[in-house]
This record gives structure tokens, sequence and C-alpha cells, in this order.
């Protein structure tokens, strides 16, 4: 499994230097001197389902998708990341504690969590901690994610936010595509 938690926004040695002043020494050698930023795709929040099926379908090692977006509330630019991969062939939803907004609203996303009857395990993994709920079915694990998107963060169903793929391919639908203006 891996773990992407930076400000999609971020340009430049100065962010980078900041990024690496914040990580544990031990991880500081795996960031590049100089970092090209991509230009990431955009879905609306009511695509996330489809998404998520497309991950539980690939093949590929590692397999993740991470939502990024920027409360309405933010005051800086640091982007909560929501991220689903499988884990010995298991579909979950990762809460990475890396990012401070991740970190600072991971309390309130597990009540909210546990109040749609799941329940986080708490892992490490290179140093990084995470929470991760895994099942039922994908169904639910998508309504967790837009209640999270949707609810916690007040984002409408055709909001935008950031999407980063590893591992399987995603194609938004017909009628995605033609209901935003394509």
């Amino acid at each position: 499994m891996r773990f992407y938690s930076r400000c999609p926004e971020a340009d430049g040695l100065s962010d980078l230097a900041d990024i690496r002043e914040n990580l544990p020494e031990a991880l500081r050698h795996h960031l590049p001197e100089e970092m090209e930023v991509p230009d990431y795709p955009m879905i609306s929040v009511s695509e996330m389902a489809s998404v998520i099926e497309s991950l539980s379908l690939g093949q590929g090692y590692p397999r993740y998708a991470v939502l990024m977006f920027l409360p309405h509330d933010a005051t800086d630019e640091d982007y909560v990341n929501l991220q689903y991969s499988v884990d010995h062939g298991i579909v979950g939803m990762d809460w990475v504690l890396l990012g401070a907004r991740n970190i600072a609203d991971s309390k309130a996303i597990r009540a909210l969590a546990k109040t749609l009857g799941f329940s986080f395990r708490r892992y490490e993994m290179n140093q990084v901690s995470y929470l991760r709920v895994e099942g039922p079915g994908l169904a639910e694990l998508a309504h967790l994610g837009t209640s999270i998107v949707s609810g916690f963060y007040q984002f409408e169903a055709d909001s935008k936010v950031k999407l980063l793929l590893q591992g399987f391919n995603w194609k938004r639908a017909p009628s995605q595509v033609s209901s935003l203006g394509w």
C-alpha cells in the first residue's frame, strides 16, 4: 500500500522543503530534490462509487484511488485526502494520518463512521499511521466516503474533487460525461 498525502497545489522547492522538514528523518531521503506536480483529473462527488467499483476490478499492485479536496472552511492549502485501496485483495477506505487536516478531523471522522456502523482499525506503514475500514461491501464503503465528503465537509454531489489513481483505469460513464457538458 502507498500513501499520497501532499498538497496537490504545491510548487517548487519551498513547498517540497516544507514537506521534507516535517517528515521523520528516515523518510526524508525518499523525496526528490525537485518534484513536478501533475495535473490531477477532477471528478464529481457523485462519481466516487464508480471509481471504487473500478478499483475493485483492477489488477495492478499497488492499487488505490485518492480523493483530494480543500474544505470550504480551510484557511490554508492543507488538502484532505480520502483514500480507497486494495490490501490483500480487500477493498477498504483509508484515512491517512499525515496531513494536518486529516489528523485534526480524525476523531470526528471516526465518530461519523461509527454512526454509520463502521469501525476503523489503526495501522502503521513506513512510519505513517492510518485508519482503515473494510466491507461489508463496495456500496457501503462508497456511502461512507460520500457521507464524509458531502455530510461532514458539506460538498454537493456535483462538487469537484481531485483524483489520483494507481494500478487501475477508470472511465467516466457516458451519462456522467454528458451531464458535465463534455
